[in-house]
């Protein structure tokens, strides 16, 4: 029961997850943290490159126990200017239980409230006790098979239970732990929803996090330039390259326009 309730407590707001997001993308650029995409009412911007942040990510390096910014590690932090806070509030999510039914929209500062006392928050109890599955070990799955498994005679019952324990433990046993699959399905979910953004999101940074420059090339020219993506030359001289100086980095033109970053 408590493992429910933390899952039903959990709460994180993804830029993608708002109901918004399309119409004022934008926006959600401009105060979003560029490390992990969430929005959140304290943001941190970077005094030197201006990158903005969350709290959490902002503090992930330290140097000598000094905040740094993940982009530049420079320690000269500064809270998001005032224009930006205030724009959070037209950013609007969907009740994290509306997929059993709540249609209501808020920003972040009355979202919270709102599923606190959500009329569907008692059905959504019901259904994850109802669906509390669990991906664990081969064991725990044989047992599992050999519970649930019709038996219509004594004999035959046995004779299906040995079949089922034979063919799971052929293979090694190597997972122990438990997921639910609730948390499992939510975990894909959002590495589909990364895949599609992080492609157009990166592909003006190298692999170090460097902003790419464009270089044109012509006859000044002269170092052979190979695509660190597609690893392959430019198809003609006047195909330029977007460059980090600082990695020897290059991705071509064609790699930037169809948005490949691996």
């Amino acid at each position: 029961m408590q493992q429910l309730s933390s899952n039903l407590e959990k709460r994180k707001f993804f830029i993608f997850e708002s109901s918004n997001y399309v119409e004022n993308k934008v926006l959600f650029d401009e105060v979003s943290c560029q490390k992990c995409y969430q929005v959140q009412p304290k943001m941190r911007q970077c005094e030197k490159c201006s990158n903005v942040y969350c709290p959490d990510c902002f503090d992930t390096k330290t140097i000598n126990a000094i905040k740094c910014c993940p982009n530049c590690q420079s320690i000269n932090e500064v809270l998001m200017p005032n224009q930006r806070l205030l724009a959070l509030s037209q950013i609007v999510f969907k009740c994290k239980f509306n997929e059993y039914g709540c249609a209501t929209c808020l920003n972040m500062e009355n979202i919270n409230a709102h599923e606190d006392t959500c009329p569907f928050k008692d059905q959504a109890k019901v259904n994850l006790q109802e669906n509390n599955q669990f991906i664990g070990s081969n064991s725990t799955l044989a047992y599992s098979m050999a519970q649930s498994s019709p038996v219509k005679s004594l004999n035959q019952g046995q004779i299906e239970q040995s079949n089922i324990f034979q063919s799971v433990f052929r293979q090694p046993e190597t997972d122990q732990d438990f997921v639910t699959l609730a948390e499992f399905k939510q975990v894909l979910n959002e590495i589909s929803i990364l895949k599609q953004i992080c492609a157009a999101n990166f592909k003006n940074y190298c692999n170090s996090g460097h902003q790419l420059k464009y270089e044109s090339r012509d006859s000044t020219i002269t170092r052979q330039v190979v695509c660190d993506v597609c690893k392959r030359e430019p198809s003609s001289q006047s195909v330029g390259s977007y460059r980090c100086g600082a990695c020897d980095f290059d991705r071509c033109e064609q790699c930037f326009q169809q948005n490949r970053i691996f």
